[in-house]
Order: C-alpha cells, then sequence, then structure tokens
C-alpha cells in the first residue's frame, strides 16, 4: 500500500489495541485515523493487570504508567484459597496513563487522533467502505471513506455488529479502590484494585 496514493486506514477506538494499532500503521508508513466517541483518552480511569509480555509487544517498558508490580497471584474460592509465585512480576498499570503513551506515540508517528466522533454505521462504496461517523455536540453525521477499517472498539463493537459478526458473551465486572492500613503500605501504592464478576458475594478475605 503507498502511503501517498491510498486512502488513510481507519481506526475505531482509541483505547489500548486501537492506538497501538494506529502507531504501528503509521511507524510502518500508512496513513491512519483513530476516531472515539469519548472526548477524552482514557477515560474512565481505571487499573489493569497485565503480563510482562506487554514489554514484548510495545517494544518498550511503559515506565509511566506502571504503578506497582506483583510477583503474586491468590486465588480464592469459597472455601479454600491458592497462592501461586509468578517467575515474572505482573504489571499493575494505571490505564488512562497507559492509553495516553500510547496516543503520544501514534501521533509522534504521523496517526490522527479524532476524539467525540461515534461510529454509527458503514455502506459498501465505490472503493472501498464509506463509514458514519456522527460528532458528538452538533450529531452531525459525516462520511469517511476508506479501504482498510479497524474495530477495536471493544468487545460490544459496534463495528463487528456491523459486519455481522455476533457479539462475544461478557460477564460484567466491578473494580474498587481499597484503602490499606499502615503496615501494608510499601513504596507509593496506597490501595489496591480488585476485579469481581457483579452481582456475586465474591470478595476475598481481608
Amino acid at each position: 500500500m503507498s502511503s501517498k496514493t491510498s486512502r488513510p486506514a481507519v481506526v475505531i477506538g482509541a483505547s489500548t489495541a486501537g492506538l497501538l494499532s494506529a502507531y504501528l500503521l503509521a511507524k510502518g508508513g500508512i496513513p491512519v485515523r483513530v476516531f472515539d466517541q469519548a472526548r477524552e483518552l482514557g477515560s474512565p480511569a481505571r487499573t489493569l493487570i497485565l503480563t510482562s509480555r506487554i514489554n514484548q509487544i510495545l517494544g518498550y517498558v511503559p515506565s509511566q504508567a506502571v504503578a506497582n508490580r506483583t510477583h503474586t497471584v491468590q486465588l480464592f474460592s469459597p472455601h479454600r484459597s491458592i497462592r501461586i509465585r509468578l517467575n515474572e512480576p505482573d504489571l499493575i498499570v494505571e490505564r488512562q496513563a497507559l492509553v495516553r503513551l500510547l496516543a503520544e506515540k501514534a501521533v509522534a508517528a504521523g496517526a490522527e487522533i479524532h476524539l467525540g466522533r461515534r461510529f454509527v454505521g458503514l455502506e459498501p462504496g465505490h472503493d472501498g467502505l464509506v463509514l458514519e461517523l456522527e460528532d458528538g455536540q452538533d450529531g452531525r453525521v459525516t462520511p469517511v471513506r476508506t479501504r482498510t477499517l479497524i474495530g477495536a472498539d471493544g468487545v460490544s463493537s459496534r463495528v463487528a455488529e456491523a459486519v455481522g459478526r455476533n457479539r462475544r458473551v461478557t460477564i460484567s465486572l466491578l473494580q474498587a479502590r481499597v484503602a490499606m492500613p499502615p503496615w501494608h503500605l510499601s513504596g507509593r501504592i496506597s490501595r489496591r484494585s480488585m476485579l469481581m464478576p457483579r452481582g456475586r458475594d465474591s470478595s476475598p478475605p481481608c
């Protein structure tokens, strides 16, 4: 694909997957535009637990986004628990910081990021696809033409739905910020995050 003659690739979704895709395309010389319905990158704020393989995928350690590292994982059931020692520590990452870091690298490589633009649908065009994108402020729908479309808009992807792909079965999770006692504190982390299925009493014992 010639970067001079081709239409820009379009990525729907400006989270980690979409921004990494945009960065790799732009780095390879392919013009790319990213659209997201949110008006702020990385919102809402939350933490992620990632394996150290993220360093290999990105090609660097996202130090600015790493809040902590954990060397063990403890699993709980109603009647027992088990602690697993990791060969390499998992990274506890601030999602908003990671998204903004990826956005900076994507823009530096030549990608364009457009916020406040909601994907409405698509139609086949004369030479590719015609996407419909709605402006979050005035509701105006603008057509965008492309020959390459990447849907990175989450598990309930509107892009996947538009091309006839069935939605994945999902389970909702709640993430909580829990204040830790003084004796538990180490370094600069004063709270931990927990993920648990919604509607179940699955809290680990304190």
